[in-house]
């Protein structure tokens, strides 16, 4: 499988103690995270419905922590949840379009800079969720909190996001990680 870069693990005030963690799923030990991208043989979409972590992880991705030594120390797969449900989940605001004024929080410098550096550095993957790929999206990818990439400075996506990147361009868009 396919990882984004090692990023540090910088979490939100109310996450930084050990509770705080362990409530959200992170080791106390981890200090360096990835996203792990779902499994390519699944390309074209499954329908699939994930009854486990496991085929969570094969058909939408993963969250992969590593410890100051580069050990793998948890690995969290995405599931879909009700929104009503709480626990160890993330709620994203979105979705913001790349090539539009997305306001003062989300206003991007260069949105086709941006798809080009994802394009370049392998950074896209094929959805393999039915769902995904019957909306028309080519491929997406997992920004860290706060990256720096293609022209941009990462302040549109403090606590990560997905970009999600489709044949017409216009519809290109991303969902930020809400703190």
């Amino acid at each position: 499988g396919r990882m984004t870069p090692l990023k540090p693990l910088v979490l939100a005030d109310g996450i930084r103690t050990a509770c705080g963690r362990a409530a959200s799923g992170v080791p106390s030990d981890a200090s360096l995270f990835a996203w792990a991208f779902p499994l390519t043989g699944l390309l074209g979409g499954t329908s699939l419905v994930p009854s486990c972590a496991e085929e969570g992880a094969m058909v939408f991705g993963s969250y992969v922590f590593f410890n100051g030594s580069g050990k793998v120390v948890a690995v969290n797969a995405l599931t879909l949840k009700p929104a009503n449900e709480v626990g160890d989940s993330f709620s994203f605001a979105g979705p913001f379009r790349l090539c539009a004024d997305n306001g003062p929080v989300h206003t991007l410098r260069n949105a086709e800079k941006l798809r080009q550096a994802l394009f370049d550095s392998f950074r896209l993957s094929p959805p393999t969720s039915d769902h995904l790929v019957n909306i028309g999206v080519r491929s997406f990818s997992w920004l860290a909190p706060g990256e720096a990439i293609g022209g941009e400075d990462g302040s549109a996506w403090p606590h990560g996001a997905f970009v999600y990147v489709y044949d017409q361009k216009e519809l290109d868009c991303f969902y930020s990680c809400l703190d």
